[in-house]
Formats: C-alpha cells, sequence, structure tokens
C-alpha cells in the first residue's frame, strides 16, 4: 500500500549533517506517564476559495507522538503511538484520543495522525461544492491509501511527569485544492452530474491533493486547555505555547 509521508525539512534538513541516527520504540511506567491528547481542528474556509467543502471525515488508525535527542553526532528517535480501531472522525472540532509518553526535555517533538481505511469507510473523505456561473456541482474526494499526517517539528519542549497535554492540530481543508484551477473542474470528468475524484477517477487531481496532503500539519501544544462547549475553536491558551 502506497504511503504518503509528511517530510519536514526544518528538522531534517539538520538531520542531513548527522553521521548516525537511531529510534527506539519505549516501554513504560504508567505512573509516570504524561498524557497527551490528540484534537483535530478543520480551520475556516477562505471566501475565495475554488472550492468550498460541506462535510467531511477522517478515519483515524494510529497516532503517534515523535521525540529526539540530539546524542553528540547522532539523533535518538523515540515514539509513542495508540492505535485507534475503527475511529471515523467528523472533520471539525473532534476529539481524536490520547498518547502516553514518557517524561523527558526532547530536542523536537511532532505529532502524527496516520489515515487508513477501515470497514468500507475511506481513509479520507470530502464532500463540496464548485461554482461555475450560474450552475453548483457536487465535488467528492476519496482517499483510500495510507495517509501520514504530521505536525511540523516544534522545538525544545519537556513533558512533565503524570501532566495532561493538548495538542491541537489544524486541517486546512482549502490545502486540499491548491493547485487546482476553475478550468481543472470545468474539465473534469463527471459521474451522475458530480465531480468524483479518486485513484480511478480524475487521477491528475487526485494526485495534487495527495502531494498537497504533504505540508505539515500546524499545531498548537500545550498544558490541557479548556473548550467552550458550542465552539468548534479552542479558547486561547492561559499558558504560553510552545
Amino acid at each position: 500500500m502506497k504511503r504518503v509521508n509528511i517530510i519536514v525539512s526544518l528538522l531534517l534538513a539538520g538531520m542531513a549533517t548527522m553521521t548516525g541516527c537511531s529510534k527506539e520504540s519505549s516501554k513504560i511506567s504508567p505512573a509516570a506517564n504524561a498524557t497527551i491528547n490528540y484534537r483535530l481542528v478543520a480551520a475556516p474556509q477562505a471566501q475565495a476559495s475554488v472550492l468550498t467543502w460541506t462535510t467531511g471525515y477522517i478515519s483515524a488508525h494510529t497516532l503517534t507522538f515523535n521525540g529526539t535527542h540530539i546524542v553528540g553526532n547522532s539523533v535518538r528517535l523515540t515514539q509513542f503511538t495508540t492505535e485507534k480501531a475503527q475511529q471515523v472522525s467528523q472533520l471539525g472540532a473532534t476529539d481524536l484520543g490520547a498518547v502516553m509518553v514518557q517524561p523527558s526535555a526532547f530536542d523536537d517533538v511532532a505529532f502524527t495522525l496516520t489515515l487508513d481505511q477501515q470497514q468500507g469507510n475511506h481513509a479520507l473523505f470530502m464532500g463540496g461544492v464548485f461554482k461555475t456561473g450560474e450552475q453548483t456541482i457536487a465535488v467528492v474526494v476519496n482517499i483510500d491509501e495510507q495517509v501520514i499526517l504530521s505536525s511540523i517539528w516544534l522545538q525544545h519542549v519537556t513533558i512533565a511527569p503524570a501532566v495532561t497535554y493538548r495538542a491541537t492540530l489544524t486541517f486546512d481543508p482549502a490545502q486540499f485544492a491548491n493547485g487546482i484551477t476553475s478550468n481543472d473542474l470545468s474539465a473534469a470528468q463527471r459521474t451522475a452530474g458530480q465531480i468524483i475524484i479518486s485513484s480511478v477517477s480524475n487521477v491528475q487531481l487526485y494526485q495534487v491533493i495527495m502531494s498537497n496532503l504533504t505540508e505539515g500539519l500546524h499545531v498548537q501544544f500545550g498544558l490541557q486547555p479548556v473548550f467552550n462547549a458550542n465552539e468548534s475553536q479552542p479558547v486561547q491558551l492561559n499558558n504560553p505555547a510552545y
């Protein structure tokens, strides 16, 4: 199965000069763990977007916390993972689950969300409309490949023991359409009046979307904040975010 991996240039450019890199998977004592809650938030859409997205969901498969320690000329990567079986979440303000992390002072951290199709649900689904003149055309995006969404890397993050944090990942639906023009959509193949974009339909547009998914998610990370029940966006953190 093809993987779409987020490659973050900020850290990897530095890693290129290192002479060694190691990866370890940690087994930790539950009593000392910190809890990192993952939350996905959809960014507001710009009025001038070519596409207006009206619905969507993701099938979250795995949540991963990535932390690095730079030791001499080597980079040690530590990963903590939680598998999410059959979790389908609407795009919006959605709590995805938690990852338990061993306390440490990390040189860099990143937060990863792996999507995969599960029990008939797409890995990622988006539905919207494209308006051209007086005509409104439904647009559907179905992604059934495994997709790895990752935040940018944050530097110098200390995880304290027995503390709860929240990593708020912002997913920008408008980013889907970067590079797709009105002419592209007008010329797209239609099925029952809809523009269906998938690995087997309007493949060129699908490839553009898959490429756009390689952009890192914005992340806000800090101590567990309070959210208003009726708000789709997080309340401003009282403590500084990294």
